[in-house]
């Protein structure tokens, strides 16, 4: 129960990392395409 629930955690923190970078990404176009 306790390993399940570390990957979890794992795989949740895995998925922020990736949102960050996708919104960062979207921002940076964004800003692109504005300027």
């Amino acid at each position: 129960y306790i390993e399940a629930a570390n990957k979890l955690k794992q795989a949740a923190v895995a998925m922020k990392q990736d949102v960050v970078q996708l919104s960062d990404r979207a921002v940076s176009n964004y800003l692109e395409k504005v300027c």
